[in-house]
């Protein structure tokens, strides 16, 4: 099955196939998609940068990694560009002079 995915790093469209395979990368920037920064239980503000308690810790989020719990998720850049605005907006409003 054929799904179409956003790169975490360059935020393009890539079409893959399912399940995806370890060793694959976006066409357009050759960024590993079977890494850290495009799963479901990525979270920056979590242990080991990871909501899986029992997932092993990978030290470069970016590279291509064997992970039991991985789950692909086909907006991770625009997700994280989401949290990380909403982030500073809350900052923003916590620090209005």
């Amino acid at each position: 099955m054929t799904k179409s995915i956003r790169c975490y790093n360059c935020g393009k469209s890539v079409d893959v196939l399912l399940p995806l395979s370890v060793r694959e990368s976006c066409s357009h920037c050759a960024s590993d998609l079977h890494c850290c920064r495009m799963c479901t239980n990525y979270a920056e503000y979590a242990h080991n940068e990871c909501k899986e308690p029992l997932a092993e810790k990978v030290r470069d989020k970016e590279k291509a990694n064997l992970c039991d719990y991985y789950s692909l998720n086909a907006n991770a850049e625009s997700s994280a560009k989401e949290a990380k605005e909403k982030t500073f907006d809350a900052l923003d409003d916590l620090f209005k002079k």
